[in-house]
């Protein structure tokens, strides 16, 4: 009746990666393997080269006497994971996980958890655990999934040394001996107990065809069930692929996998009961079902054979739905004809109606053209007559104009002396002796000397 899936088969030494590797390929190879082996560490040591990106993230390193490992805390978790300050200098511990920068292929922490060392007992770290994973919703039960009904296979984790595992197997061999029951063996005691209950929960997961996991040990003290309240353990119970049931110690114990759970069981007992239920109480079901289901069809092929009666007797032959539709049809085209008919007749009266409205406006139109024709001749004679007066008023306007303008005077038999720079030279007062002038009659002009006052020397 039980599997053990913990041994390692032959298979996975032959998959193993013989050929060469390039570094991306190597690093890869080197995460999966401490993924799998290191799924979640806890570090003691001394903080130091704290820094703090302005994307939120902290970068440090953590120490001791001979050794340092570089560590990163995401800014996802930085606000939950510590609410007191700390720096450079203290001693902390750390809950993180092994990976590797790939850039440099340096090994790193990935920080999940970081407090003071020493800060109270294991007490407190639980309460302090619970709090903040409840906080993140890991214990609401909208994420809970409820058991299958039927199980056939279930995967046991728990060691295989500890009672529970005769307790379990005695209940599924009384209760569901057609149930398969896998045995997925690790530490539920130690300090490698939640790295190997880890472990043993994933294999479970991967398994095909597995229902359901049951996660179980005895009683015991809050020492003895620390494993079940690392937080890797309870962070891998609500991101398995199954149904988990934790079944940790007696009715009054609790641990963070309890919270974290699918279902809760009180006893390990209790567990398998909830996944096992009587194969007697299914077999009796199933025969009554039968047995109503027999009945059920029974009543049902009577009612179909009475339906194709009636609609047998409802059916027409060819030759009746022929004519039923000759007849529709010639109704159709009587009702067509009518119709185009009665349009027609409406469209006459309504174009005859147009043409009496037309022939009743005729007059008026012609009244209304003979009237705009006087009215352009009237306004043509009006226009004509204001243009001939403003041009001759415009003639004797530019005849004024003529006659004051220089050249009037000019002819008039003046004289325009200008100076050489082409200002007047407007009184004899101002004349200099011997300045060059230039004389403009009407007809043209002369350069000319001033020889003295009042005597004009006339240029060669």
């Amino acid at each position: 009746m039980f599997t053990d899936r913990g041994a390692t088969t032959s298979s996975d030494v032959a998959n193993s990666p013989r050929d060469r590797l390039s570094p991306s390929a190597l690093i890869a190879a080197v995460e999966q393997w401490l993924s799998r082996g290191f799924p979640v560490v806890r570090v003691r040591g001394e903080v130091s080269g704290l820094t703090r990106a302005a994307s939120g993230h902290s970068y440090f390193s953590i120490k001791d006497d001979s050794a340092s490992v570089r560590c990163v805390l995401f800014r996802q978790r930085s606000g939950i994971v510590m609410p007191a300050a700390w720096g450079n200098g203290d001693v902390v511990d750390i809950s993180a996980r092994l990976a590797i920068y790939a850039a440099r292929g340096d090994l790193q922490l990935i920080v999940e958890s970081v407090r003071p060392a020493g800060q109270g007992d294991l007490h407190a770290a639980f309460v302090a655990l619970r709090d903040r994973l409840k906080a993140e919703g890991l214990f609401d039960e909208s994420r809970k999934r409820a058991l299958p009904t039927f199980v056939r296979r279930v995967a046991l984790v728990t060691s295989q040394d500890a009672a529970v595992l005769r307790d379990i197997a005695t209940t599924f061999a009384r209760r569901a001996p057609h149930v398969e029951l896998l045995l997925f063996p690790a530490a539920v005691q130690g300090s490698n107990a939640a790295a190997e209950l880890i472990t043993a929960l994933q294999a479970a997961g991967e398994y095909p065809d597995v229902d359901c996991v049951i996660l179980a040990r005895g009683g015991g003290s809050i020492d003895d069930l620390a494993a079940f309240n690392d937080e890797g353990l309870a962070r891998q119970v609500a991101i398995s692929a199954i149904p988990v049931i934790s079944a940790v110690g007696h009715e009054t114990d609790f641990s963070i996998s309890d919270f974290v759970a699918d279902v809760r069981a009180p006893t390990p007992t209790a567990a398998a009961e909830l996944c096992a239920a009587p194969r007697d109480e299914w077999l009796a079901k199933l025969s009554e079902l039968r047995t109503s289901g027999t009945r059920a069809m029974g009543r049902t092929l009577q009612t179909f054979a009475q339906s194709v009666d009636l609609l047998g007797s409802k059916l027409l032959s060819p030759a009746q739905h022929v004519r039923l539709n000759r007849a529709a049809l010639q109704e159709s085209a009587l009702r067509l004809r009518a119709s185009l008919r009665a349009s027609t007749a409406h469209a006459r009266d309504a174009l005859g109606r147009c043409h009496q409205r037309l022939a009743s406006q005729r007059p008026q139109v012609q009244a209304r053209a003979a009237w705009l024709a006087g009215t352009q001749a009237r306004l043509r004679g009006i226009s004509l007559h204001a243009i001939s007066e403003k041009r001759a008023e415009f003639a004797s306007l530019a005849a004024q104009l003529h006659a004051l303008g220089p050249m009037g005077v000019l002819r008039r038999g003046y004289v325009l002396v200008t100076r050489a720079d082409g200002t007047p030279l407007a009184s004899s007062l101002s004349a200099t002796p011997g300045e060059a002038v230039t004389l403009t009659w009407h007809d043209g002009s002369r350069g000319a000397t001033l020889a003295s006052r009042g005597n004009i020397e006339r240029a060669q």
